[in-house]
């Protein structure tokens, strides 16, 4: 049977929070489920530094990756594992390079095939397929969808695909084998957020075992 990985959970903040308040509330989340890295996104650029250093030990305090929106130097000030990069695709080139094998590096945004063929020459550590506020549907928007499946089946570079606002999307990114789902407004405005990450890591550990017995009985 050839080997599979389970999907992980690539979660995004809010992009309107407190940090001091919000901070109590990201570390339970992160207790009730997998979580494999937390973007960070500025919601207030001005003291975007400052709500980075409160949450940042937070998130790697749950073995999870903090990751920062495009701002190299609020990752250094702050110690944040890595960058999410989203612009101009030649700068983006530029800062990978520079930080290449010390901190972690994606790309975000990706929209067409020929973007990531160009960016996944890297050296880059995942692609982000989708808009990072690509919710707005219950479901994995579509064309989304099949550029993260598209990508996972060929190359090694992990895909992280933009999940619905709906919990199982995240069963249906691993029902494909795609390595990430992102996932911000299924579990920050549900009713219980921890809750709500637990459901969801739920929902790929059922699709994992699905997908593990369908392998073994093809085999």
């Amino acid at each position: 049977m050839p080997e599979i990985y389970r999907t992980r959970i690539f979660l995004i903040t809010p992009d309107d929070y407190d940090p001091v308040p919000f901070a109590p509330l990201l570390d339970a989340v992160l207790k009730a489920g997998d979580v494999a890295s937390v973007l960070l996104m500025p919601s207030d650029k001005a003291v975007y530094a400052d709500a980075a250093k409160e949450l940042v030990p937070i998130i790697q305090a749950r073995s999870a990756a903090a990751l920062i929106y495009n701002d190299s130097q609020v990752m250094g000030r702050t110690q944040a594992d890595g960058l999410l990069l989203d612009g101009d695709i030649d700068q983006i080139v530029e800062t990978v390079k520079a930080h290449a094998g010390r901190q972690i590096m994606g790309v975000a945004n990706i929209l067409s095939r020929h973007d990531a063929m160009v960016l996944g020459e890297g050296p880059v550590d995942f692609l982000f397929f989708g808009r990072l506020d690509g919710d707005t549907k219950a479901d994995i928007f579509p064309k989304s969808f099949k550029l993260a499946e598209w990508w996972s089946q060929l190359f090694q570079i992990p895909a992280v695909v933009m999940g619905g606002y709906a919990i199982e999307s995240a069963a249906q990114a691993s029902n494909e084998g795609i390595d990430f789902v992102a996932l911000r407004d299924a579990i920050w405005k549900a009713d219980d957020p921890a809750h709500a990450m637990g459901e969801a890591n739920a929902a790929i550990d059922r699709s994992f075992a699905e997908r593990k017995a369908f392998l073994s009985d093809d085999r």
